[in-house]
């Protein structure tokens, strides 16, 4: 009796162990049917990051752009900033160089009038 009360109690473990080991056959099942599924959203992670990388790297790649445009605006102000003072020296040489003007067309026009004086002169002689 003590040994069928053995059996007896040991059969009830086996079967509680069965049925634990049915759920866990259940759920390997529902884990390994879930490997395809991880492995694509895995797959679709990895080419996820290998765009973000490359949009990085083009990210980079127009940093680079703008720095190299940046410095040559630069360069370009600083030859602007030369040549709007240059010219303003030469608008500032304007009225010097329009004076220089005026006094060779007047010197010319007395030029001329002595010249129709001596061709007055070589008339009268």
């Amino acid at each position: 009796k003590a040994n069928q009360h053995e059996m007896k109690a040991q059969v009830e473990n086996n079967s509680g162990n069965i049925i634990c080991l049915q759920r866990d056959i259940q759920n390997i099942k529902i884990l390994t049917d879930q490997i395809p599924v991880l492995q694509a959203k895995a797959h679709a992670q990895h080419d996820e990051l290998v765009r973000v990388q490359m949009d990085m790297v083009q990210v980079k790649a127009n940093q680079h752009e703008m720095k190299a445009q940046v410095e040559n605006n630069s360069g370009n102000i600083i030859c602007l900033q030369r040549d709007i003072q240059n010219i303003k020296i030469l608008t500032d040489q304007i009225p010097v160089l329009q004076a220089k003007a005026h006094a060779q067309h007047d010197e010319l026009v007395r030029v001329q009038m002595d010249m129709v004086q001596v061709k007055a002169n070589q008339h009268e002689m």
